[in-house]
């Protein structure tokens, strides 16, 4: 029996919905700014700013902040404090409201009809994560013991101890980690012994994908797994 774990951002749903939304709320005030580029903008100094949490830099609340005042401020808008704080609302409201795709329904009802277990590794604050679970409403397909936060465990992917220890919840073998982040998931997933399913919507390139099965949709996540679960009964049909 296989594991299928998945991450949460950008793999079950994607953030940039809800970025867009709050971006939107706040044309008006703030001018316009090049959607598309702001949110790639955002992507990265989140990214840094994360970092700078995670080595203790910076607060939670300082995180928020730095990360959209340094992304307006890359396409020309300076932010003061409070409007980067009122945007920052408008964001967390529209992520309390996010919801799964038809075709990401499809897939973990595919997988929890079969015999495969399932779980979910995801980076992040516990409170926040499990707001955007439960706004999701992933407890149709996965227990809370399925269900590992980094903010819960103190240690963030691509860390080796998140993988090790959601993998003590396990009995299922080979395991396979699916997410789109190429360090955090990827390679995260590679130095834990695991086997990666890379979701690269956004057409980037590995330095060395050896060991990585890439899709670039949820359809062909869905395909994937499917290819690779009546492999494993076939398998064992042969081999009981």
């Amino acid at each position: 029996m296989i594991s299928m774990i998945f991450d949460l951002d950008d793999t079950l749903y994607f953030q940039k919905e809800q970025f867009v939304k709050a971006a939107i709320k706040n044309i008006g005030e703030f001018g316009e700014v090049d959607l598309d580029r702001l949110y790639e903008q955002f992507q990265y100094f989140s990214e840094q700013a994360y970092i700078m949490r995670e080595r203790g830099d910076i607060t939670f609340q300082e995180m928020r902040i730095q990360r959209i005042k340094e992304a307006y401020k890359a396409e020309g808008i300076y932010l003061s404090q409070e409007e980067c704080l009122r945007w920052q609302t408008d964001y967390l409201y529209e992520q309390a409201h996010i919801s799964l795709s038809p075709a990401v329904e499809a897939i973990l009802d595919y997988c929890h009809r079969q015999p495969m277990e399932m779980g979910i590794i995801t980076n992040g604050p516990s409170d926040h994560q499990r707001m955007k679970l439960a706004a999701l409403g992933l407890d149709r397909w996965f227990s809370p013991q399925q269900i590992l936060v980094s903010g819960d465990v103190g240690v963030s992917k691509p860390a080796r101890k998140v993988f090790d220890q959601m993998a003590t919840r396990l009995s299922g073998n080979p395991r396979y980690y699916i997410g789109d982040n190429p360090v955090n998931d990827v390679q995260g997933a590679l130095n834990a012994g695991w086997l990666p399913i890379w979701l690269n919507t956004k057409g980037e390139s590995l330095a060395n994908q050896a060991g990585v099965i890439e899709v670039t949709d949820h359809v062909e996540l869905l395909a994937c797994i499917k290819a690779i679960q009546t492999n494993e009964l076939s398998d064992n049909s042969v081999n009981p």
